[in-house]
């Protein structure tokens, strides 16, 4: 997919993983996106997860976004020294992750003070 050329006339064309193709029964051509956090919202949408206002639909978008780059800090930690130095990854682990996880957290507790315990959502009561 990521060529130069516009390989079967796809207009819309992805660059790399991860990407979904969708051969909706309504269209004759298939759905083609790309990018984590337009496929995410592209699936929620089709099978009713989607929040149920635009701002937590952003909010949703960003939280994917928050977990793409805390991989890609995990990544670039563990591929920095070419795996020789385990301590960039210990150092990640013991500051920039825990950075990461309380953002990620943050909105599930603020919720989990509203709603019985073991049933914690990021939006409503279904996500």
């Amino acid at each position: 997919f990521g060529s130069l050329t516009e390989p079967n006339n796809i207009i819309h064309q992805p660059m790399a993983a991860p990407f979904i193709v969708h051969n909706k029964p309504d269209t004759n051509k298939p759905i083609i996106i790309s990018q984590t956090e337009h496929c995410v919202g592209y699936i929620s949408e089709y099978i009713g997860l989607r929040p149920d206002k635009i701002e937590d639909h952003y909010r949703a978008q960003m939280i994917v976004g928050h977990c793409n780059e805390c991989f890609k800090n995990l990544f670039d930690a563990s591929f920095a020294s070419e795996g020789n130095d385990k301590e960039i990854v210990k150092e990640f682990f013991n500051n920039r992750f825990k950075i990461w996880m309380d953002i990620l957290e943050k909105p599930l507790r603020f919720n989990a003070m509203k709603v019985e315990k073991n049933k914690v959502f990021y939006f409503g009561e279904k996500i």
